[in-house]
């Protein structure tokens, strides 16, 4: 299931995520911040957080929301199915081999091409809404 992230991950909790982006904290200080959700750089990640949360006593969804990136495999079969960022890695590929056989054929001058391809939000169970809050 694909949804826009700003139906999924409340910009309350983005804004005290990013507040700590830069620093290293625990499942205690996660709830001492009064954070709702947790959105990680990749999925190995992601899954790390939720076994610590789960060491912490701290359930997710229900006390914290997890967001990882990547999709892996492993997101869908974890104990708490993780919510994930998919990547378009087919896309990525084609859209490189195209802008690669366009630059070796089409001569000189070399021009950049910037190209932004979509993401998918794939919602699990980790990121389900949690009641007054």
């Amino acid at each position: 299931m694909a949804a826009p992230v700003e139906a999924v991950v409340p910009k309350a909790a983005i804004d005290s995520v990013a507040a700590m982006s830069t620093v290293r904290c625990g499942p205690s200080d996660l709830i001492r911040r009064a954070a709702t959700g947790v959105f990680c750089a990749n999925d190995l990640l992601a899954l790390g957080v939720l076994q610590a949360l789960y060491e912490a006593g701290l359930r997710v969804p229900e006390d914290i929301a997890v967001v990882g990136y990547d999709d892996i495999e492993f997101a869908a079969s974890a104990v708490v199915p993780l919510t994930s960022v998919r990547r378009p890695a087919v896309a990525m590929g084609r859209q490189a081999g195209r802008l690669l056989i366009e630059d070796t054929t089409s001569g000189f001058p070399h021009e950049h091409a910037h190209v932004v391809l979509q993401p998918e939000l794939v919602v699990r169970r980790s990121t389900t809404a949690v009641p007054g809050r």
